[in-house]
């Protein structure tokens, strides 16, 4: 490939958002099935976690921002890569406790 071949890279993908996807990781496939799940729920009032760090982005970001100077100080970079470049749509960056995967999932639509 000489200098001025072009290269096309495609964005990242979105999942569509179910309930199912919300408590799935598409990596390692850990999940919690519905009787399960119930049966924790009435012992324990809660479910254990397995998907961790559902933080909401807005989308359509550039491909680097520049770092806090607190974060700065800490890693010694300036730029950081934004993984969800491509994204036009608001979406949510997910994340496994078990396998540490991340990938991008569609935000619930509304009524």
């Amino acid at each position: 490939m000489n200098e001025l071949d072009e290269v096309i890279i495609s964005g990242p993908k979105v999942r569509p958002f179910t309930e199912r996807t919300l408590a799935t990781c598409p990596a390692c496939g850990v999940s919690v099935s519905g009787a399960w799940r119930r049966l924790l729920r009435k012992l324990k009032g809660k479910l254990p976690e397995y998907i961790a760090d559902a933080r909401y982005c807005p989308g359509d970001k550039p491909p680097t921002e520049e770092n806090s100077t607190f974060a700065f100080m800490l890693t010694m970079n300036r730029e950081t890569v934004n993984k969800c470049t491509g994204i036009p749509l608001p979406h949510l960056h997910m994340s496994c406790k078990v396998c540490r995967a991340e990938w991008f999932m569609a935000t619930k639509e509304r009524p």
